[in-house]
This record gives C-alpha cells, sequence and structure tokens, in this order.
C-alpha cells in the first residue's frame, strides 16, 4: 500500500505540472497580444499626425483661390479710377523762380569791391608759392640711386618719382665727373637690361635741365649731396629760361 500512494501520488504532481505549464503560457500569449495590440495602436497614432501635418502643409502650397464674385467691369473701374489731385501750395510753385529771381539780383548788387577781394585772393594765393632759395630746400625732394634701387619695381614709382629731382652724372670734364641737378618728367622703358645695385632692371628718367631734356638710365644716378656749386649753376638756369 505504501507504494501504490506514492505512485498515486508521483501521478497527481505530474498533472498540476502540466496545468500550471499551459496556464503560465496562456498567461505568456495573452501578454504578447496586449503588447502587440499597444504598439499597433501608437503605430497608427503616429501615421495619423503624419497625415495630418502632411495635410496641412499641402494646404499652404496651393494657391489661394481667385474670387470670381466681382465682375471684370468693376476690375476695369477700379484700375480707371483716376487718382485725387494733390493741392499745391503757392511758395511751392514759385520758390524756383523766387530764388532764381534772387540770384540774379545778388549778382547785379555786387560791388566792384567784392571783384577786387577776388583777385586779392587769387594774388595771395601766388605769394603762397614759394620759390627754392636754398640748397636745404630743395634736399627733402632729391632722389638718390640707392632709393631707385629698393623702388624702381614697385607699382607707385612712376607716379612718385615725377617732379622730384636727383644730381645725375653727366661725363666728364677734363678727367674730373660732372653731375647736374635735374627734374624728373617722366619714367620710361629703355632698351637695354643693366645691372641697378643687387637689381637689375630697363627703365630709364626723362629728365630736365633748363630747356634740355635727356633720357637717363637709373645707374647714372649720384648717392651723394649736391654741392654748392650745382645748386647755385641750377638755380640760375632755372631763372635764366
Amino acid at each position: 500500500k505504501p507504494k501504490s500512494n506514492s505512485f498515486d501520488q508521483n501521478i497527481y504532481a505530474e498533472d498540476e505540472d502540466e496545468d500550471y505549464s499551459s496556464a503560465n503560457r496562456r498567461k505568456q500569449v495573452n501578454a504578447s497580444k496586449q503588447q502587440e495590440t499597444q504598439h499597433s495602436k501608437t503605430l497608427k497614432a503616429l501615421m495619423e499626425e503624419r497625415k495630418k501635418k502632411l495635410d496641412v502643409k499641402v494646404k499652404k502650397s496651393l494657391p489661394k483661390p481667385v474670387d470670381f464674385s466681382s465682375s471684370d467691369d468693376e476690375v476695369i473701374e477700379k484700375k480707371t479710377k483716376p487718382r485725387r489731385e494733390e493741392k499745391l501750395n503757392v511758395s511751392d510753385v514759385f520758390t524756383s523762380s523766387s530764388s532764381d529771381d534772387d540770384s540774379r539780383h545778388r549778382r547785379r548788387s555786387r560791388s566792384p569791391n567784392a571783384e577786387k577781394t577776388d583777385a586779392d585772393k587769387q594774388e595771395t594765393k601766388r605769394k603762397r608759392c614759394t620759390f627754392i632759395t636754398t640748397k636745404s630746400q630743395l634736399k627733402p625732394i632729391i632722389l638718390s640711386r640707392f632709393r631707385m634701387e629698393k623702388w624702381c619695381h614697385a607699382p607707385f614709382f612712376n607716379q612718385v618719382v615725377k617732379g622730384a629731382f636727383v644730381r645725375i652724372n653727366i661725363g666728364q670734364n677734363n678727367g674730373a665727373t660732372v653731375y647736374r641737378v635735374c627734374e624728373i618728367l617722366d619714367v620710361a622703358e629703355t632698351s637695354k637690361i643693366y645691372n641697378l645695385g643687387t637689381t637689375r632692371t630697363n627703365k630709364g628718367l626723362r629728365l630736365k635741365y633748363g630747356r634740355n631734356e635727356r633720357m637717363f638710365r637709373l645707374e647714372f644716378v649720384s648717392n651723394s649731396e649736391i654741392s654748392d656749386t650745382e645748386f647755385t649753376r641750377w638755380r640760375e638756369t632755372l631763372i635764366k629760361y
């Protein structure tokens, strides 16, 4: 008997295990179904929201409907309706003519003393242009060969040197080198490329001395200061011509 009881208990225990496992499977199936339904609801809500946004964008992009309630005659009447005439003030109409008359009257009423004052002003302007009388006044605008070497390839060179002066070597007399103070009139290119210190160039200077004009290469410009004799001779030649 004890053996039969234990056998029966084992049989019933297996049935209970099967019932428990089947119930557990049902719960899992129900839970998965609930998750699927929840997921489908969420997905459906998202799709509806996107559809609403898309409808709003499409409505905004569509052109506005034309209002055909007003007839063509009304449109033509609106276009051809004259504007109100602007009222003009008397001062606006006659301002220009009156100002012209005033200016003419002022011109006529100018006294000869006023014309004299204008002449005096021009005379004072001429007096302000002081002539070079000393070597120290000419020295700041004399360019040396060193500056020529430094600036000859600069884009501003051709314009800056015009009007300046140089001490130029014009040759020899009785074995002594002769220099003259000349004004630079222009810069031009020569047919020969020559050495100028540490650089090479083909530029030349068109110089003026009195009435004479001549082209010189930059290599003939002196680095030394002008002497008193050279300055005096330049000034006398300038006054003479």
